[in-house]
C-alpha cells in the first residue's frame, strides 16, 4: 500500500468514501511540550474563548477504487494552534474540515446561509457556509 504525502494548497486531494484509520501519533514523540504550552497560553490570553478540545487531524491518505483511507487521530487543539504559530515546531498534519450548505427559500428564491467565524484562532473572521467546522472527538 502506498501512502500519499500531502501537499499544501493543492486543491482536491481525493474524492470517494472516507474511511478513518486511527493511528497512534508517533509523529508527536519529540515535541517541546513547554513551547506548545507557552504558545497556547499566549493565544488563550488573546482569545479566552479558545477551547482545547480534541479534533481529528490526518497526516496521510491512500485513495483507491472510490475509497479514501485517511490516517490520523484526534489531537488537542493546542497542537493545531502551535503548528499554525510556529510551523517548524511540529511535524506536518492537517485538520479535517467539514462543510454543508443550508438553503433558505424566500419567495421561491433560494438563499445560501453564511456566517462569519468569530472567536477562533484558525480562519477567524472568514465567511463560511453553514454548517462548517472540524470533526471533534
Amino acid at each position: 500500500m502506498r501512502i500519499s504525502p500531502l501537499k499544501p494548497n493543492c486543491g482536491l486531494l481525493a474524492s470517494g468514501i472516507p474511511e478513518f484509520c486511527l493511528q497512534p501519533l508517533t509523529l508527536f514523540k519529540n515535541i517541546d511540550e513547554n513551547e506548545v504550552s507557552k504558545i497556547w497560553k499566549q493565544r488563550n490570553e488573546q482569545n479566552p474563548l479558545l477551547f482545547d478540545g480534541k479534533i481529528f487531524c490526518f497526516y496521510a491518505f491512500y485513495s483507491k477504487d472510490n475509497r479514501i483511507e485517511t490516517f490520523g487521530n484526534f489531537i488537542n487543539y493546542r497542537y493545531v494552534v502551535a503548528k499554525k504559530t510556529v510551523p517548524a515546531l511540529l511535524p506536518d498534519f492537517y485538520t479535517v474540515g467539514v462543510c454543508g450548505a443550508s438553503v433558505l427559500i424566500e419567495n421561491n428564491i433560494p438563499n445560501f446561509c453564511f456566517a462569519e467565524r468569530k472567536n477562533t484562532f484558525i480562519d477567524s473572521q472568514r465567511t463560511v457556509l453553514i454548517p462548517s467546522g472540524c470533526i471533534d472527538e
